[in-house]
């Protein structure tokens, strides 16, 4: 389920950087900062979840 809101995630936000890109580059390169500023925490979310259902299957 966290994959599938993830995907969707990254298409909305590729949807509204192509809505963007005709605009300044600085706006750009915010963005952009931003996009992988939120993929990180994403991942790291992730990690936290993985690694959740790992140790709840070591100590069953």
């Amino acid at each position: 389920m966290d994959a599938v809101i993830f995907v969707v995630t990254v298409v909305a936000l590729l949807i509204d950087y192509n809505r963007i890109e005709n605009k300044k580059k600085e706006v750009k390169y915010i963005y952009i900062i931003i996009v992988l500023a939120a993929g990180v925490i994403a991942f790291a979310e992730r990690q936290d979840f993985v690694r959740e259902m790992l140790f709840e299957n070591l100590i069953e």
